[in-house]
């Protein structure tokens, strides 16, 4: 389709705000005994407006390995990481430790920052002073795809 050029940003801004709606049909999924279906739409959800709360801080990156399994991530999920919110005891983040990333459960007490995987077979990692740290951001949601 040809556009007046003049109007290239605002179909650029357009295009990247807007998302994509799915449905959310009525009733709830049990994951035990079936209940009757219905298939009538109860809203139309936003997508870039569930996952998507604070663009300009948000991020996505792939799990590699099996350390935070038992926290239900896995290897080739797709973590969205919000880097505006502060770490809190327990959260799930992503840290730069000399320059490399890893995802583990954030603790602080007092002064002392520990990350701990999800896995017992898997050491937790004491921050020191000697270690370039960062949190680059807390984990939010994980995307996972099952393999048919």
């Amino acid at each position: 389709m040809r556009v007046p050029l003049e109007l290239t940003d605002q179909i650029e801004n357009y295009c990247k705000k807007s998302g994509y709606r799915l449905p959310l049909l009525t009733g709830k999924v049990p994951a035990g005994f079936p209940l009757n279906a219905t298939d009538h739409i109860s809203e139309w959800v936003d997508m870039n407006q569930m996952i998507i709360k604070d663009p300009g801080s948000m991020f996505l990156i792939e799990a590699v390995g099996d350390s935070m399994e038992d926290d239900h991530i896995y290897e080739g999920d797709l973590l969205i990481a919000d880097g505006s919110i502060q770490p809190r005891h327990g959260m799930i983040v992503i840290a730069a430790i000399d320059g490399e990333y890893t995802v583990k459960r954030f603790f602080k007490k007092d002064n002392a920052i520990k990350l701990v995987p999800a896995n017992s077979n898997y050491p937790e990692i004491d921050v020191t002073d000697n270690m370039q740290f960062a949190v680059a951001g807390v984990v939010v949601r994980s995307l996972h795809q099952f393999s048919y």
